[in-house]
């Protein structure tokens, strides 16, 4: 039978779909080591390729829980999300995007004690990881508050980065934002992050790349994406349980502004950036 090619994957899509399940199920396997119900119950199941017309049948063993440390359902978050930032670019047409990299100030503390520093050299430890994650969440999101407040930018989308250094001892933390600026305020809101989160920590694409245009979804695709691929095996077994229990419960993508707030249409996109 002729495969449907509305449905058919590249063999590079394959590939990158096999590679995730493959992490996942390694993860899996190490977090039920340590003692931590990672399964939903002890029934295997399958993927079947709708190309083939079920001619292929892919196994995928037993059914993980829902976290977002799966790459698989990392993904599927991701494609959903691709999904409403494409539906809200084709009928909002959003102009002037910006992207805005955001690292945490060297002087951000745990508490406001203005004693116990969270990061040194741009990382923070495994055991301030989720404080540490809160309190630049929280600096970011009154940031952003204060500029869309100034009337200097409207932001759209935040997605928040972990990365592991040294095998989980420490983590490289940053966001990506993207925003539509407003009356040409590039400078301004620039100005503004570098003085609350240092001049280091704030890179602005309009000023360090002018000439490039941006849409909302390309600029997007990254900060979206970039958790689904992200190989949390490099974490060692000592790091591992600590690294989970801290990471539950933190969003890693918040649809913001006009793209929060838009009715939802026949796309789903309003619900679905909503629930992100």
């Amino acid at each position: 039978m002729t495969p449907d090619r509305n449905y058919l994957r590249t063999p590079l899509d394959a590939a990158t779909t096999a590679a995730r399940f493959g992490r996942d199920f390694q993860l899996a396997s190490r977090l039920h080591a340590q003692g931590i119900k990672i399964y939903k119950d002890k029934v295997p199941f399958f993927l079947v390729d709708l190309a083939t017309y079920g001619n292929l049948i892919e196994p995928n063993g037993v059914q993980l829980r829902h976290n977002k440390l799966f790459n698989s359902q990392a993904a599927i978050a991701a494609y959903q999300m691709t999904l409403d930032i494409e539906a809200f670019e084709r009928e909002c047409k959003p102009t002037d995007i910006v992207h805005i990299v955001l690292r945490p100030s060297p002087l951000l503390c745990a508490h406001d004690d203005g004693e116990h520093a969270l990061f040194k050299n741009g990382r923070c430890s495994i055991d301030d990881l989720r404080v540490a994650q809160r309190a630049f969440n929280n600096s970011v999101q009154r940031a952003l508050a204060e500029l869309d407040r100034k009337q200097l930018l409207t932001p759209l989308l935040v997605a928040r980065h972990l990365r592991p250094l040294k095998a989980g001892d420490y983590f490289d933390i940053h966001a990506h934002v993207v925003v539509q600026m407003r009356n040409g305020a590039d400078w301004q809101a620039h100005e503004y992050l570098t003085h609350t989160f240092g001049s280091a920590q704030v890179w602005t694409s309009s000023l360090m790349e002018p000439d490039e245009i941006r849409s909302f979804a390309r600029t997007s695709a990254y900060p979206v994406w970039r958790q689904a691929n992200e190989d949390w095996n490099k974490v060692k077994d000592a790091n591992l349980k600590s690294f989970f229990e801290q990471s539950l419960g933190l969003r890693s993508v918040d649809a913001l502004g006009p793209f929060r707030e838009v009715p939802q249409a026949e796309s789903g996109f309003g619900e679905r950036a909503r629930r992100r």
